[in-house]
């Protein structure tokens, strides 16, 4: 393998064999605190070969991933160009993909993002899930990002790395009028619902972000998808398409999404200061004007704790 234009080859791991065995994708700037969970609890859900494109790191985590190629079969990439002009790492994820292939299974998540479905906690491993997509001829598997934080403000969480995300932000907030769902065909698992528009472009806004600072941020996501060259990924992952090529699956799971595992003043200004996320930092704008570094999100009327996928399920997240 080469590099691929602006990102220099470091490491090259070994491709999965198996299409069925999906590859991680994962763009990381600064993330070494998260770093070492990420692996274990990937490698532990069965992922074989993680592609890792490091955006210039200064925080110690391109040496960690140089060090764990070995222990984790890690494809390593570096680059220093924008994120942000490279609408915020989907072109690099894109080239990616398209340099390894087609009609293989990926999966693209940041390092505080953890894919949860059924069975994911009884050692089901990740290949049944795609297995289960290809056998009812969906290439997309459904999620929807589901924030995970602590019962105390954010800037008293002291996170030890590599320990549980689980054991720090063990919290969610359950389906209520905080959530704006529209999706209400999925519930009929009717073949006539591929037909429709609201199969394919479903929309999940709101939970404790829409709850704490009414800020009604997009939960919809496509990370886990049998890639086709023509497919498209927008923005993030929320949207894909085209509509033609897509079959999404009645079943779904949950992106459990960590980002109060590690998060203060600092981080929010930094972010700010770099001004390479999604318009313009609007979401690190909103964090700093609400000081979220000084809240708890916690709140008995909404906040469930995580306990396993049975819970999960009667609680209608994943199904």
């Amino acid at each position: 393998m080469k590099n691929i234009d602006d990102m220099k080859l470091i490491v090259n791991g070994i491709p999965n064999s198996n299409p069925q065995d999906p590859t991680i994708i994962s763009v990381l700037k600064d993330e070494i605190i998260r770093l070492p969970y990420f692996f274990k609890y990937y490698k532990n859900i069965g992922i074989k070969h993680f592609i890792m494109i490091d955006n210039d790191s200064k925080d110690g985590s391109f040496q960690f991933l140089q060090n764990a190629v070995q222990d984790y079969n890690i494809t390593l990439y570096h680059t220093k160009a924008s994120y942000r002009n490279n609408n915020q790492g989907n072109l690099w994820r894109e080239k990616i993909m398209k340099h390894y292939g087609d009609n293989k299974w990926y999966l693209l998540v940041d390092i505080d993002e953890l894919l949860f479905y059924d069975g994911a906690d009884n050692d089901i491993k990740i290949d049944n899930i795609c297995k289960n997509c290809d056998d009812n001829g969906w290439n997309v598997y459904r999620s929807f990002c589901l924030d995970m934080y602590p019962n105390c403000k954010l800037n008293t969480l002291n996170y030890i790395p590599g320990e549980s995300f689980f054991k720090y932000t063990p919290y969610f907030d359950h389906l209520s009028d905080n959530y704006n769902i529209k999706y209400n065909l999925y519930f009929n698992n009717n073949p006539d619902d591929l037909n429709s528009s609201k199969f394919y472009y479903d929309n999940v806004t709101g939970g404790v972000r829409k709850r704490c600072f009414d800020y009604d941020s997009m939960l919809t996501e496509h990370i886990l998808f049998k890639y086709n060259k023509k497919m498209k990924i927008f923005p993030g992952t929320h949207q894909i398409g085209p509509k033609k090529l897509i079959k999404k699956s009645l079943t779904r799971g949950l992106m459990l999404h960590f980002k109060w595992v590690s998060f203060d003043k600092n981080f929010i200004d930094k972010r700010i200061q770099e001004n390479q996320m999604y318009d313009n930092s609007s979401d690190y704008q909103n964090y700093k004007k609400n000081s979220v570094w000084d809240m708890n999100f916690f709140d008995k009327k909404y906040s469930s704790k995580f306990i396993d996928s049975k819970q999960l399920k009667i609680l209608n997240l994943l199904y």
